[in-house]
């Protein structure tokens, strides 16, 4: 309905005595019309007040009640007497002819033009009349916009695809974050890969040093030392902590049969530690890992010796491998002998 009343209405003329404004078409709809044109013409000879043309002004002003017009572009017989001018700016292009005592014309053309380009043109011939005095004619033409239903939805959809090119630039760029700190995620990784293959084989040439047997019974992982000399209960307390373990806890009969049959397979020992003692309360024996009671003792023949001066339980090849009774620290005479480290899987 908008572009029949544009095409009916298409051009629109308001004229003077020997002046004339017109506009094609007078509604624009935003961005369907393709070209607004707005062309100011006059003739010197059927004016009865102006003698001689100085110069046509093409000028708008926004709102159709405003006088403040603001001048949009002008020829004169100074620069441009009889010559035809043509000029491109600003999405604008100008032509127009002038002649002081004949036929001029100004003409202003807009391709697509927005709602900016509509108002109240004005044109003003300026020249003098017949007694040489100072003559200004004007003449005024209306030019509205609209905005087909196609025209909104399509603006609609730019504003949408607006939004989703922004949301894509974030998404791309929180993609691009956590794409680095993934690629910076696998360096430590990879790094901490490197340095434990480094800590497993310093920790594998450890073990071989400080112990000469490892085997496992029910889950559990048994670590036989190298024969040391001079260390307490403490230091091999310690020593197992390191390798993730405790000394050895005796929990059953199976898990003593274990044991006794790995310390005879053995015979450079004399002693071996486990981790009991009656420290606390002569014959009062406590598991020093986990604190419980220790039970399942097979002691050697004569043993316990119930001496407050021997609180510590270990493996003796003169006790065929049954437990004995002895100190906690083991002094350079009894060189022959270890511990047992127990690690759970």
């Amino acid at each position: 309905m908008l572009r029949i009343i544009a095409t009916i209405l298409g051009l629109v003329t308001s004229s003077a005595i020997g002046l004339q404004i017109e506009a094609s078409p007078h509604i624009v709809d935003v961005g369907e019309t393709r070209n607004l044109t707005v062309k100011c013409s006059t003739t010197v000879e059927s004016s009865s007040k102006m003698a001689s043309l100085i110069s046509l002004i093409i000028s708008r002003s926004t709102d159709a009640n405003d006088t403040n017009f603001k001048e949009l572009n002008s020829i004169n017989v100074f620069q441009l007497s009889g010559q035809v001018i043509e000029n491109i700016r600003d999405n604008q292009t100008s032509t127009g002819v002038i002649d002081a005592y004949s036929q001029s014309n100004l003409s202003l053309v807009w391709e697509y033009p927005d709602a900016s380009k509509t108002g109240l043109y004005k044109c003003e011939a300026n020249g003098v009349d017949f007694a040489g005095h100072p003559v200004a004619i004007s003449s005024t033409v209306l030019v509205v916009s609209v905005q087909s239903d196609s025209h909104v939805l399509m603006h609609e959809l730019k504003n949408i695809n607006t939004k989703i090119d922004v949301l894509n630039n974030v998404i791309e760029s929180q993609n691009r974050t956590i794409s680095n700190s993934f690629d910076q995620i696998n360096s430590s990784i990879q790094k901490l890969e490197a340095n434990q293959q480094i800590w497993n084989s310093r920790f594998q040439s450890i073990k071989k040093h400080m112990f000469t047997n490892w085997t496992d019974f029910e889950n559990h992982q048994y670590l036989l030392s190298h024969i040391r000399s001079v260390v307490s209960v403490e230091d091999y307390e310690t020593i197992c902590e390191l390798f993730g373990g405790y000394l050895v806890e005796i929990d059953s009969i199976a898990e003593f049969n274990f044991l006794r049959a790995l310390v005879s397979s053995h015979p450079e020992f004399k002693y071996i530690m486990v981790g009991a003692t009656d420290r606390a309360t002569e014959d009062h024996w406590i598991n020093i890992h986990s604190g419980t009671i220790a039970h399942n003792i097979q002691w050697g023949q004569g043993e316990p010796s119930h001496d407050d001066d021997y609180n510590c339980m270990l493996f003796s090849r003169a006790h065929h491998w049954y437990m004995y009774e002895w100190s906690c620290f083991f002094q350079a005479t009894y060189s022959e002998n270890g511990f047992i480290c127990e690690i759970s899987e």
